[in-house]
């Protein structure tokens, strides 16, 4: 028997979220959790206001909540999604240093005449090509952080995700006080940690300096550069996990039922973003799969988690590249393991939420088989409860 969720609480599932867009953006784990200590770290140092700083921190969990909408074309254009979105992070998205990022990963690995195809077609229109990835991007974050029940102000800042300060960003070309100053924290907070992580302090100060009225607000820079050692000071104890929930406004309010379940159903519309063949995959396996353990007998608890863990089953896919899900031909054997590799991808995301522990496993062991052939941890029939064999 599956014990309900007690106690789960929305900003762990966001959390758990924030995992999962750290593997879409080619990150380690916890990577979109510093960002937001450091945003919030920062939002209090410039003076802003709680609601401000509050929806700095969600702004800057979320603000590539629509990483993953435009893998499909990112893999039209550069091969691999993921490696792309990671390198991207290590260059300034404007003028000659942007373009020759673009020239160099355009159709990477492909054919000669694919790749001088696909340049001609970017260069007659750049921006418009990118414009195009931007918009989608931004469009899918709005409407997925009003499915989780972010408030307003967040899905408005999150449409200047891609803007800059000097007014070369998109989509809208908004320039100076015009971006909001939560996305300004957000976006030097989200390039600072990996900047930081990548070459160092002194790595991350010297992106700061050269963005400086670029990319990034003088006043914001400038407060990062006046202390840089203690904004990116690792917490006094514990993990950057428990770091973000301590700054969380809403910490201490755990979900109805009701809203853990509209929660878990926007968390496989998300995941289902990843691929245009997807899309409505998760609802529908939660639905066939509940209905299933209903008719075998299951009680209500077993139910509930069969189908809560029909929506989020595929979440680790986000963390393997569309050049794998999308291929025409014959999966290499390394490709081969990072499709065994998902279901594991989706415990880690799951496994710190409290009170989803069930689900967690039930979602994990979607490609297990009890005649022990499945993966990725090849489980017998001893090991399958009867809820994660109905998800087989």
């Amino acid at each position: 028997m599956s014990c309900p969720p007690v106690g789960t609480r929305r900003t762990e599932l966001l959390a758990a979220l924030s995992i999962a867009i750290d593997l879409g953006l080619g990150q380690p784990a916890e990577h979109v959790l510093r960002a937001a200590v450091i945003a919030t770290r920062l939002a209090d140092r410039l003076g802003l206001t709680r609601e401000q700083r509050d929806t700095t921190f969600h702004a800057t969990l979320v603000m590539w909540i629509g990483c993953h909408a435009d893998s499909h074309e990112y893999v039209r254009w550069f091969g691999d999604d993921i490696a792309v979105k990671r390198e991207a992070y290590l260059v300034d998205w404007a003028g000659l240093p942007y373009m020759r990022f673009l020239m160099g990963n355009i159709a990477r690995g492909a054919p000669l005449p694919q790749r001088i195809k696909l340049i001609g077609q970017l260069m007659r229109n750049p921006r418009g090509q990118m414009g195009a990835l931007v918009h989608s991007h931004c469009a899918s974050a709005s409407l997925l952080a009003a499915s989780i029940g972010l408030s307003e102000r967040v899905q408005a800042v999150l449409g200047a995700t891609f803007e800059r300060y000097d007014g070369a960003g998109g989509p809208h070309a908004l320039a100076g006080d015009q971006l909001p100053m939560e996305m300004r924290v957000a976006q030097l907070a989200d390039l600072v940690e990996v900047h930081d992580r990548t070459y160092g302090p002194g790595g991350a100060e010297h992106m700061v300096r050269s963005r400086r009225g670029g990319q990034f607000d003088p006043a914001v820079a400038d407060e990062f550069l006046s202390d840089p050692e203690a904004l990116l000071a690792a917490p006094e104890k514990g993990s950057y996990w428990d770091a973000a929930l301590a700054e969380a406004p809403d910490r201490n309010r755990p979900l109805t039922p009701v809203e853990l379940d509209r929660m878990l159903v926007a968390l496989g519309d998300f995941v289902d973003l990843k691929c245009p063949f997807t899309l409505g995959h998760s609802r529908a396996v939660a639905d066939l799969a509940a209905r299933a353990a209903a008719h075998l007998g299951l009680d209500a608890d077993d139910v509930a988690a069969v189908r809560q863990a029909g929506h989020v089953h595929d979440i680790g896919r986000i963390g393997g590249s569309n050049r794998v899900w999308e291929a025409s031909a014959d999966l290499s054997a390394e490709q081969w393991e990072r499709v065994r590799l998902h279901p594991y991808l989706t415990a880690r995301i799951l496994e710190r939420v409290s009170g989803l522990g069930d689900v967690a496993r039930i979602a994990s062991n979607h490609h297990e088989q009890p005649d022990g052939g499945g993966y990725p941890r090849a489980l017998a029939a001893a090991s399958l409860p009867m809820p994660d064999r109905v998800l087989t």
